[in-house]
């Protein structure tokens, strides 16, 4: 990546397709989006990156996380990161008895009170690195701890109480069909929407199997309503795992033959018959790479 985008004008002059080609398989495509918009905002308001907390926030895709953590670890600017190692730090040495996204204002109150007005990036590292390396989720390493003098959580021997937890839903799963479909040698790939999960990527054509329904059935309703042709299914090639933040899916992937009829686009973007060696060319999302790593190649 930092060979080929050494700069925030090399970002900014390249089209989303590269940058997402690059990004391929690390995931949060939209983080990938919304940086290549905010170089293209920089290098239009000439170049300069924003030395100021509420500035930076209009880039796209800048939240208060990394607003203080650029903002403080860059420009020396005294503004508190709150991350997960910093709310479970602060949670334990106050005994806070409720959810940190309750208790946000609180966590900041305290971070901004104590931060290092002199070196407030150093300082905002240190009490990640705190998080991650001392104040662990599970068996803290509290002897070797240098607030644990003044840790509540500590003294009480709670450590492990903080920070109060939300009672996780159940991951839902979906049984998901798609399609390779062959047109001669030519396979069919479909552009998703540029918004949403997995925006702009490429993937084979397919979506959710319905309740009673088979993968076979269900691969032939969805490219009649997202592509308006005709296909003939043949047989399972492949099937793949895959998990996602906020849920998972088993994909099955059904060869498929094109029968009749001109696509028209009801749901992707865009569509091209490629040769399969060709498919390294488009940026996919890890499910789509599984599968053609999985199925190597058919005609």
């Amino acid at each position: 990546w930092i060979k080929r985008f050494p700069t925030i004008q090399d970002v900014a002059d390249s089209s989303i397709d590269e940058i997402l080609k690059y990004w391929e398989g690390l995931g949060y495509y939209s983080r990938a989006r919304n940086f290549h918009h905010a170089c293209k905002t920089v290098v239009l308001n000439g170049g300069t990156i924003p030395n100021n907390v509420n500035e930076f926030q209009e880039l796209k895709g800048v939240g208060p996380y990394i607003a203080a953590a650029v903002q403080s670890i860059a420009f020396n600017i005294p503004v508190s990161v709150i991350d997960g190692n910093v709310n479970r730090i602060i949670s334990r040495h106050n005994a806070y008895k409720i959810t940190p996204d309750k208790n946000k204002k609180s966590i900041l109150e305290y971070m901004d009170k104590i931060i290092d007005q002199n070196r407030p990036g150093d300082f905002n590292q240190a009490v990640m690195d705190l998080g991650r390396y001392i104040c662990k989720p599970r068996n803290p390493d509290c002897p070797h701890c240098p607030i644990s003098t003044t840790c509540v959580a500590f003294k009480k021997e709670t450590q492990e109480d903080y920070p109060v937890k939300i009672k996780k839903k159940p991951i839902p799963h979906y049984n998901v069909a798609v399609g390779i479909i062959y047109k001669g040698s030519k396979l069919l790939i479909t552009k998703r929407k540029e918004d949403g999960l997995l925006g702009g990527l490429w993937e084979f054509p397919g979506g959710k199997i319905e309740k009673n329904e088979t993968a076979k059935k269900a691969i032939q309703r969805e490219i009649k309503e997202e592509l308006s042709i005709k296909i003939k299914t043949k047989n399972q090639i492949a099937q793949v795992e895959h998990k996602y933040s906020h849920f998972s899916v088993t994909i099955n992937a059904i060869h498929c033959l094109y029968v009749s009829g001109d696509i028209t686009l009801n749901g992707p973007t865009a569509y091209k018959w490629i040769n399969f060696s060709d498919l390294s060319l488009y940026a996919f999302p890890k499910a789509s790479i599984k599968i053609f790593e999985s199925i190597g190649g058919i005609s």
